[in-house]
């Protein structure tokens, strides 16, 4: 009766596994664990790819190369651009702020105050413009 109760309680799997060895038991499970490294995803997908599909993949990585540095370099030549145009808009406004002192020399000269308000406004519009510059650069680069 106490061997009915022991087996009752004993678990359905147990009751299937013979006594094994240790060393039996320790080859079952490498066993194992080499079967399911074999059946591993990658080593199955490396299996069925063809020697055309490698030479497509090569061929694609080396444009998504060529197609980067092309970025790369389109991008090298905009800043540039966009240097040349910053540099020609300050010397145009130099130039325009040259060419309007000399044609106001002689108002200028006269009346201090206007030279001062003159420059005030000159130096509002330069920094306005400065700043907005740069804000719209930071909210590019967002």
């Amino acid at each position: 009766m106490n061997d009915d109760k022991a087996s009752a309680r004993q678990p359905e799997h147990e009751s299937l596994v013979t006594n094994e060895s240790e060393e039996h038991r320790e080859v079952s499970i490498q066993g194992f664990v080499a079967a399911m490294s074999r059946r591993d995803p990658v080593a199955v997908i490396a299996e069925k790819i063809q020697p055309e599909q490698i030479d497509k993949y090569l061929d694609f990585t080396a444009k998504d190369k060529e197609l980067g540095w092309q970025d790369r370099e389109q991008e090298r030549q905009d800043r540039r651009h966009q240097r040349l145009m910053t540099l020609l808009y300050v010397i145009l406004g130099i130039v325009v702020f040259v060419v309007v002192l000399v044609l106001f020399k002689e108002v200028f000269s006269s009346n201090a105050v206007m030279l001062e308000r003159f420059l005030i406004a000159v130096g509002g519009l330069v920094a306005g413009g400065w700043g907005g510059y740069g804000l719209g650069r930071w909210k590019k680069s967002e």
